[in-house]
């Protein structure tokens, strides 16, 4: 969610528009530069280990056999849970599982390719505290499976409901079939909007074939680029052309095929807004290349979606989302701090936020942004200007924030969510 594609969402901002012929060369030097911005958890004691450990025992919520027939919504505390829920356009189903407990519950998510969404509710008026998995600590008054939780694939571990009286519960839901509103083809879904983002075009290769093209109006502004290419050995790369011209390139990964669109991308101009451009996407043998390759790759899902216009915020010679999404929902920007170099201590919110980090300082930077009570979060880069994003902050916790050495500017985003 965070690494690669917010150092490409972020540096890629700042490329030449495609009609520059080295934009190739600047593009691809950028991707396989030392300057990935990286995130590393430091640990804050051995008592919190302890406690990771301890709590790592419960319940685990299996996923359901195809072959199993289809379950009903369990009755929880004495109400009826829903059979369905919708999270940014996906359609989730019970499983038919829940856990309850006085005070405390929880559940193991186990790993899976596809996400997964929980919800809540408890016999009692009052505020739940629900831990998931990747140390995002969510508060919620709306109970009666109100409000949830969506874990991104491949993410597992612990997840709790705890509250201060009264007994709680938890029930989990796993992707349906249907598809949401955009392009869908071969199984894989471009949503019509991703974070206020509409959808200008998509397209996905067939099977056993190596590239694909599609049509799209230029924006007034800039566009993103959101390439899937996974299913295929390491040393291949996803090329995407405007025109003919290479505009990104980047190494293919066992990324999940689920919202592409959403796991961020590259931005660029596409030149005069309202002409047709034609965008395609290739799989290519290595970062350089520019040709196709052949062979048969059974497991090959390549495909490409722009989105567009993106709408930005400029601050510290770089720029941050005016709207992101995490955890199932999406989220406004609603607050930014700036600094010149000296740290930054941020008071709390009433309200869960989300929040991401950015500065411009060129050279060998490490910028800290840490949460009261959590592992502090730490970004490296080379180049500049660069950032961290998807960065959680739970209601009434202070934030703290600075450059290693005061080396330069750097500014915090903070969002919260519009889907209350």
């Amino acid at each position: 969610m965070n690494t690669l594609s917010d150092l490409r969402r972020t540096l890629d901002r700042h490329a030449d528009d495609v009609a520059d012929p080295a934009a190739v060369a600047r593009t691809a030097a950028v991707h396989h530069s030392v300057a990935v911005v990286r995130r590393r958890r430091r640990a804050v004691g051995t008592g919190v280990l302890a406690l990771v450990l301890l709590a790592a025992v419960g319940t685990v919520l299996w996923p359901r056999s195809d072959q199993d027939p289809v379950p009903a919504a369990p009755v929880v505390l004495g109400e009826q849970a829903p059979t369905t829920m919708k999270s940014l356009g996906y359609t989730y189903r019970t499983d038919g599982t829940a856990e309850s407990g006085t005070l405390h519950t929880g559940v193991v998510v186990a790993k899976s390719d596809q996400p997964q969404l929980y919800s809540w509710t408890a016999d009692r008026a009052t505020e739940v505290t629900v831990h998931v998995p990747g140390d995002q600590v969510w508060s919620s008054l709306a109970l009666h499976f109100r409000d949830f939780v969506v874990v991104p694939p491949n993410t597992w571990g612990r997840l709790s409901v705890s509250a201060s009286q009264g007994r709680v519960a938890v029930t989990r839901y796993t992707l349906a079939d249907a598809a949401p509103s955009g392009y869908t083809s071969q199984g894989v879904t471009y949503r019509d909007a991703v974070a206020g983002r509409p959808l200008l075009g998509a397209t996905i290769a067939a099977p056993s074939t190596t590239q694909s093209t599609v049509s799209v109006v230029s924006p007034a502004g800039r566009a993103e680029f959101s390439p899937l290419c996974t299913g295929v050995p390491a040393g291949y790369a996803v090329l995407v052309t405007v025109n003919g011209r290479a505009t990104v390139s980047g190494d293919c990964s066992d990324q999940t095929s689920f919202d592409p669109g959403a796991a961020g991308g590259y931005t660029t101009r596409l030149g005069r807004a309202g002409r047709a451009v034609s965008v395609r996407v290739l799989l290519t043998k290595g970062p350089k290349s520019t040709t196709p390759v052949t062979g048969d790759f059974p497991h090959l899902r390549l495909g490409v979606g722009v989105y567009g216009p993106v709408d930005q915020e400029h601050l510290v010679g770089t720029t941050v989302d005016s709207a992101v999404e995490l955890g199932g929902h999406p989220w406004t920007l609603t607050e930014t701090r700036s600094s010149r170099g000296e740290p930054r201590r941020l008071p709390g919110s009433a309200v869960d936020r989300v929040a991401s980090m950015v500065w411009g300082v060129k050279g060998n930077v490490e910028a800290s942004f840490t949460v009261h009570g959590t592992p502090t979060q730490v970004g490296e880069s080379s180049t500049g200007p660069a950032g961290l994003s998807g960065l959680w902050v739970p209601a009434n916790a202070a934030v703290e924030a600075h450059l290693d050495h005061g080396k330069g500017p750097f500014a915090v985003a903070f969002y919260t969510r519009d889907d209350y």
